[in-house]
């Protein structure tokens, strides 16, 4: 009976020290815890700050050969668009938009004044097309054009 006494004075110490334990290391993890809490300092902005969305190709110069009567040439200008943020974090919802802005060279019909030969395809998801079209009774000399794109929306 001596024996068995012996063991549960045992096996309770046993319990003791390893609630003991565990407290110890409760404590201990929770003032590291809190004391590394009080090390960081927060600093600057929460949020976002406004950005305005960017292209890669602002202008850009397309030159065409000389065009048959009744024939066409596309050329196209690949550009990246950078959406920018809004102050809210969420992304703009710019696009493109595209124009011409000078013509050089020898691309002038010589029939009906009010022929349109050159014209500017939707922009695309990366690109944009430049197409000249010559008359089907005159020859397009060869040109350039100059393309500015801008980004537009937010």
């Amino acid at each position: 009976m001596l024996g068995r006494a012996s063991q549960v004075t045992k096996s309770s110490k046993s319990r003791f020290l390893g609630l003991a334990l565990m407290v110890l290391g409760v404590t201990t993890f929770m003032n590291t815890s809190s004391a590394l809490a009080t090390e960081v300092t927060i600093s600057g902005r929460v949020g976002c700050a406004e950005t305005a969305s960017s292209l890669s190709v602002l202008n850009s110069t397309v030159t065409f050969e000389a065009i048959a009567p009744g024939s066409f040439a596309s050329k196209t200008i690949s550009y990246t668009l950078t959406q920018g943020k809004l102050e809210d974090c969420s992304s703009g919802t710019s696009s493109v938009d595209a124009r011409f802005a000078s013509l050089n060279g020898v691309a002038s019909p010589t029939i009906r004044e009010n022929f349109t030969f050159l014209s500017l395809g939707e922009p695309g998801i990366n690109s944009v097309s430049v197409t000249a079209t010559a008359p089907y009774n005159a020859t397009l000399g060869a040109f350039a054009a100059e393309v500015e794109l801008t980004p537009s929306g937010d």
